[in-house]
């Protein structure tokens, strides 16, 4: 499976996007530790959500 990013073109496996989200993850992790709520950017939204869909999709 690809996945293609409509902004250049590039298509990126499955594997490959898990890794780009893994510092954004770590982030949002070491904010949860500091509050309860952590607000991110659509885009952002948008991408965590895609990324969970895919997960459920085809497992780990």
């Amino acid at each position: 499976m690809k996945i293609l990013l409509p902004v250049d073109g590039t298509e990126l496996s499955l594997q490959e996007v898990r890794v780009a989200l893994r510092p954004a993850l770590a982030l949002l992790q070491q904010a949860a530790i500091h509050c309860e709520t952590v607000v991110v950017s659509d885009s952002v939204a948008q991408t965590l959500l895609h990324e969970a869909h895919l997960l459920y999709l085809h497992g780990d």
